[in-house]
């Protein structure tokens, strides 16, 4: 993973992020350690339009999982990021039925953390519940 893209990520600087990504030579599929990518990342740290750019530039990533089966929607459900729900929805996300290793889905990660919007969004979509 690129070092400077994922501090400007953690930072929420789309100015960097974007000015790394339209430069064309950084892998945005690339993966750590823990097999999170940048758009974990950014679903947790960033602002709406740093999470759009990578989908827009890498949307295989879109349903990414990491080492423990947690996807970017997972996250985004556990924060209660309704917008970035809303975005990675609208990507084509088919991540709403994955389970993680601790026998999660996305919708279970807003239930326990009482995100309503989060839910209503999902419920939109008409994921799975269960």
């Amino acid at each position: 993973m690129d070092d400077g893209l994922l501090s400007a990520i953690k930072a929420d600087r789309f100015d960097h992020v974007q000015r790394i990504v339209k430069r064309g030579d950084t892998d945005l599929t690339a993966t750590n350690k823990f097999e999170s990518t940048y758009l974990h990342y950014a679903v947790f740290y960033s602002s709406t339009n740093v999470v759009s750019l990578l989908i827009q530039e890498a949307p295989s990533i879109v349903d990414a999982v990491d080492h423990a089966l947690i996807s970017p929607l997972h996250i985004a459900c556990e924060k209660g990021r309704s917008e970035v729900v809303e975005i990675l929805m609208q990507a084509g996300s088919k991540a709403a039925s994955f389970v993680d290793k601790y026998e999660y889905r996305p919708r279970d990660c807003a239930t326990r953390f009482s995100h309503a919007v989060v839910i209503s969004v999902l419920d939109r979509y008409k994921t799975v519940s269960k």
